[in-house]
């Protein structure tokens, strides 16, 4: 993700957001005036801009985040574009959320970026998809929420355990149970992760996999025998590795020395 393309994206939705609802009362729209064509034009336009520039900005800092700026980038244009014709003094707070969301939105991708760029390297495995107990959170028909209780694997050496993932997904992009995830996790904070795309640079991720899954022949990583068998008892102790797949994977393992 590039710095400074997000920032002058960012301020592209503040502009559009802003801009359609000063443009009205610069000409002439009213609380009591008829609304005509080309103001509605502007409204619609503005909101429709502003709408595709944030989804191509929440696409570069991932799907992970609170749904809240989903909202405001719901609501925020037509409270503009309706509350400036009442009156000026509206423009200041609008202003404001706006530029607050914005700067909300890129600090949470800077400590994200910074969490991908020098977090542990590690892999989930989607122990369950767990959706929302009353209804189905979709924004705006193209993302959904889903709570995601994973397994982490560090490559650290630190003992497999279980953590939940509050995620947001395009439809059709929703992880399935076994899913693997590429992660950086926080050393301070286990609990404190993000997703990445591609492989992790563990050197070596073929003890992580789902537990319906045959484990990898290869143990080539370099480890010494005593090193992978404990990690292999440390996933069938974490009940990752049923017995039956833990004796074939020390067999292989054993087999291969």
């Amino acid at each position: 993700m590039k710095t400074q393309r997000l920032q002058l994206l960012l301020a592209a939705w503040v502009a559009l957001v802003i801009i359609p609802g000063v443009i009205a009362v610069v000409e002439g729209t009213t609380a009591d005036s008829d609304i005509t064509g080309k103001i509605f034009f502007w409204w619609i336009g503005g909101y429709l801009a502003q709408f595709f520039v944030f989804m191509v900005i929440m696409r570069m800092v991932h799907k992970n985040t609170t749904f809240l700026p989903w909202v405001i980038a719901s609501l925020l244009p037509w409270l503009v574009d309706w509350t400036l014709p009442v009156s000026w003094l509206f423009l200041a707070p609008w202003i404001l959320l706006a530029a607050g969301t914005a700067w909300w939105i890129l600090t949470s991708a800077d400590r994200e970026e910074e969490l991908r760029t020098h977090g542990i390297p590690a892999v989930a495995t989607v122990l369950k998809v767990i959706e929302p107990r009353f209804f189905n959170m979709v924004i705006n028909g193209v993302y959904i929420k889903r709570k995601l209780r994973l397994q982490i694997v560090r490559n650290d050496g630190t003992p497999p355990y279980e953590a939940v993932l509050h995620g947001t997904f395009m439809l059709g992009e929703i992880p399935d149970e076994g899913s693997r995830l590429n992660l950086r996790v926080d050393p301070k904070n286990p609990h404190r992760f993000a997703t990445v795309s591609g492989d992790t640079d563990s050197g070596s991720t073929d003890y992580a996999y789902p537990a319906n899954d045959a484990p990898s022949t290869d143990y080539s990583d370099g480890q010494d025998l005593s090193s992978q068998l404990e990690k292999l008892s440390a996933l069938h102790k974490s009940g990752s590795l049923s017995d039956e797949e833990f004796t074939r994977a020390k067999e292989r393992l054993l087999g291969s020395q």
